[in-house]
């Protein structure tokens, strides 16, 4: 979600590390590519190489590359499909959508300031009003958020400070006149006021209302299609000045519903034979369904708890893999894995699965 960094409401508590960790391993998980600090240069369609018939193309990795991302570190992926943050998206494609600009500063003090009756997890969020607004005629207000940066130092604050421009501003001429009546710097002599330790400034594009894919940014001649009712392209909105967060988590569920729907039902249809019984002889029918039939909704894959709670032991198939050894007395089983490799526990995945491994298996001598 874009939410760690330049964010307004950047919460360094319980350490900004882990989400881009928890976003690299998933990636790992559903067979993706991650890819840190790298920018979307071009997209190109590639051409459509077909589509296979026969049970492999169940398997995600088999899945056709259509696109080809150049990105800014001069590599090329060839995918079947991309999520990127609309801060690394194309430029030519971003600059046209800002229309805002979020001026931000972000401040170190020894002390709150609200050094009365303070505890140590107290939260300050302050609406300012600045001496010189950026914008003519506009009565939109600064924020000031301020949060103790350890559990156990309470000596140390960050703040946080922005406010939304119509055009590019400088943070420290916006900024520097509240800074001085809200803190003192240096030597001076202020005893009620925080001493001010540390402070950057700095701009950032409002991105919270882009498109939500490339495809008007391409030519007639170039577009970027999919037949199918799947989206390979997933542009991410970049952050806000918004306090709440019921528009964030909105987005989220909506990115992470078409993120599933990429992955899991983004296969071509491909026909199946079925025998039916009928009267003397069996009779043979072939009906077309999609590949995606044999993956589980969303909802039945997630409940919506988080985190997501693992399969349960009956939903597992457990078959012996090694002669147990006599002194120890434990009997070792492994799990079968479901053909997508992450956590695709329907029927028809597993049944797929084992008629993989029966047909693999050397008959005996």
């Amino acid at each position: 979600m874009n939410r760690v960094g330049p964010y307004p409401l950047l919460w360094p508590l319980f350490g900004c590390a882990d989400i881009p960790q928890a976003f690299c391993r998933m990636s790992a998980v559903f067979s993706c590519v991650y890819c840190l600090h790298r920018t979307v240069e071009n997209v190109i369609r590639l051409p459509d190489p077909g589509f296979s018939s026969t049970p492999a193309a169940d398997s995600s990795t088999t899945r056709p590359r259509r696109l080809c991302i150049k990105l800014s570190s001069g590599e090329e992926i060839k995918t079947s499909g991309f999520l990127v943050s609309a801060l690394n998206s194309p430029t030519a494609w971003v600059l046209p959508q800002v229309h805002r600009w979020l001026a931000r500063a972000i401040l170190i003090s020894s002390s709150s300031i609200y050094p009365q009756e303070f505890k140590p997890h107290d939260i300050s969020l302050l609406p300012l009003t600045l001496p010189y607004p950026p914008n003519e005629n506009s009565d939109e207000l600064a924020f000031l958020l301020e949060i103790p940066v350890e559990e156990r130092n309470t000596n140390l604050f960050v703040a946080h400070m922005w406010i939304a421009c119509q055009e590019l501003k400088d943070p420290r001429n916006l900024f520097g006149p509240i800074i001085d009546i809200l803190y003192r710097k240096g030597k001076d002599v202020a005893p009620q006021k925080p001493q001010l330790l540390w402070a950057c400034f700095f701009a950032l594009p409002d991105l919270s209302n882009v498109a939500k894919n490339f495809k008007h940014w391409f030519s007639e001649s170039n577009p970027i299609a999919d037949h199918r009712a799947v989206d390979p392209m997933i542009v991410v909105p970049g952050l806000d000045t918004t306090l709440s967060m019921d528009a964030a988590l909105h987005t989220a569920e909506t990115v992470f519903s078409r993120a599933f729907s990429l992955i899991h039902r983004g296969f071509p249809t491909r026909a199946r034979t079925a025998h039916v019984p009928g009267g003397e002889s069996d009779q043979q029918t072939t009906t077309s369904h999609p590949e995606s039939s044999s993956f589980l909704s969303l909802e039945a894959h997630w409940d919506g708890v988080f985190p997501p709670s693992p399969p349960s032991l009956e939903d597992l198939i457990l078959m012996e893999t090694e002669e147990p050894d006599e002194s120890s007395g434990i009997q070792l089983t492994h799990p079968s894995l479901a053909p997508s490799g992450h956590g695709d526990w329907s029927t028809s995945a597993l049944e797929f699965s084992l008629e993989s491994e029966q047909d693999s298996t050397p008959p005996e001598s």
